[in-house]
């Protein structure tokens, strides 16, 4: 009953903090320079719905990451498993030619997965300052083939430019992620999966890129050798 009362509470409420949070991350959007981009997405508060949008990402890598979505001129962008957004904020700014971004989340998922639909309207200012850029929020399972055919519709004929996979993050997970997008992919496009080092229960993503990495031109961004998290990145 508390609980209701509060959601009811935050609803009514939800136009003024939807306006007070959209202008608060348009302060934070008035630079495309990649440091005050990864630094947006810790200073951003928000309110209601539209609170945080935090990256779980060690800086240093992400930030390479960034630099590199930059430099391939990525024009469509997919990102399985969004979680608050803070990700998806980082790549729709470094991609300072974006046409098309996709965002797949699992409500309910495992691993941080499931933003409010509401949220959504958020995440479109995430193309602020992105003229004709559009972005498609896909609330489902990655591993359902109809995900992948709404995908194909979304797309149509044209190709993804940068793929990242954050999502399930068990081996059956993450295989089934790369091999239903991954060709989709342009050549000379990028895949990039996080926790390439992390080595918790359930969480198997550095044994699939063991099995995967030597196949393709290749690179790994990591912070802390002895710590967690790395992300690798594939060359297509």
């Amino acid at each position: 009953m508390i609980d209701a009362f509060f959601r009811l509470r935050k609803t009514l409420a939800d136009p003024l903090a939807f306006a007070l949070s959209k202008r608060e991350l348009h302060a934070l959007m008035a630079t495309d320079e990649l440091d005050a981009v990864v630094d947006a997405t810790e200073a951003y508060q928000g309110r209601g719905f539209y609170a945080r949008i935090h990256a779980i990402q060690h800086r240093s890598e992400i930030l390479g990451l960034a630099e590199r979505v930059r430099a391939l001129d990525a024009k469509r962008i997919v990102e399985i498993g969004s979680y608050k957004g803070g990700t998806l904020f980082i790549f729709c700014r470094a991609a300072m030619g974006l046409e098309h971004a996709v965002s797949i989340d699992l409500p309910g998922g495992d691993f941080g997965g499931g933003y409010d639909s509401r949220r959504e309207r958020l995440f479109r200012e995430f193309l602020h300052r992105r003229p004709g850029a559009k972005l498609t929020c896909l609330r489902a399972d990655s591993h359902a083939p109809e995900t992948l055919d709404a995908l194909r519709r979304s797309l149509g004929d044209d190709p993804i430019d940068f793929l990242y996979i954050d999502g399930d993050h068990r081996l059956e997970g993450v295989r089934s992620d790369f091999e239903q997008y991954a060709p989709l992919v342009r050549s000379g496009g990028l895949v990039a999966f996080h926790d390439i080092i992390t080595r918790e229960p359930g969480h198997d993503v550095h044994r699939f890129w063991l099995e995967i990495k030597d196949r393709y031109e290749h690179e790994e961004l990591i912070a802390d050798p002895d710590g967690n998290k790395g992300i690798g990145i594939l060359r297509m």
